[in-house]
């Protein structure tokens, strides 16, 4: 399943969820909580952009076109 552009895989009668690969796993109890803490995340980054000045934000876009 897709959430949020994360991908996450679930298997029947299994507690794991495993996030974009096999090698990063939660159990479907904490899926709430890691949703959460990634919003917080994006939040963080969105509120740490808008206090850059221009030269910086036009930095960080030369550095996100190259890849």
């Amino acid at each position: 399943m897709i959430i949020k552009n994360i991908t996450f895989l679930v298997f029947n009668y299994s507690n794991d969820i495993y996030i974009s690969n096999l090698y990063k796993k939660i159990k479907f109890s904490e899926l709430k909580e890691y949703l959460n803490m990634e919003n917080e995340k994006v939040k963080y980054l969105i509120n740490m952009i808008n206090d850059m000045n221009l030269t910086n934000k036009i930095r960080l876009a030369i550095c996100m076109s190259y890849s």
